[in-house]
């Protein structure tokens, strides 16, 4: 089964959907696909998109998944990489109408270049991540908060 989470954030983000979607429906896709919209409305009969789930729910998805695509929310990153498994990450972005910034570029770099993910980029096709996916080897994560906080600064402070 693959989760999808697109978080709790208040704009739609149904982007990644009509991709996903699509590749369901070419058979590229063949496992169950479970969504945390959010407010994000989205109908289809090809994937089970459920607004908001409960911890417990929530936990026990991750632990089903045997693999997460996730916006590009750190709470939702850091849980699929804690949980051990393949995360595929998408920033929202401002020039979609999905987020106020792109701060979630800056999160997505800091993971990825890290190789502690895969990135789907903006104009990068989702199959072409997935396909990554067959030789990727993610980085464990040091896990500790301290150690989330001085990655994200770190990378902040050589963009300057």
């Amino acid at each position: 089964m693959i989760l999808v989470i697109l978080g709790t954030w208040r704009m739609p983000f149904v982007r990644p959907l009509k991709e996903i979607e699509q590749l369901i429906i070419s058979g590229i896709i063949r496992e169950r696909v479970i969504v945390q919209a959010g407010v994000t409305q989205y109908l289809t009969s090809n994937m089970d998109v459920r607004s908001f789930l409960d911890k417990e729910e929530f936990d026990k998805l991750y632990d089903e998944a045997t693999l997460i695509i996730t916006h590009a929310g750190e709470g939702s990153i850091i849980l699929g990489l804690k949980k051990n498994k393949r995360v595929i990450s998408i920033a929202r972005l401002v020039k979609y109408n999905e987020h106020i910034d792109d701060h979630q570029l800056d999160i997505l770099s800091v993971f990825s270049s890290k190789n502690y993910l895969l990135a789907w980029e903006d104009e990068v096709n989702l199959e072409d991540v997935l396909n990554k996916l067959n030789t990727f080897v993610p980085v464990p994560y040091p896990f500790s908060e301290d150690k989330i906080s001085e990655a994200i600064i770190d990378f902040l402070e050589k963009k300057d």
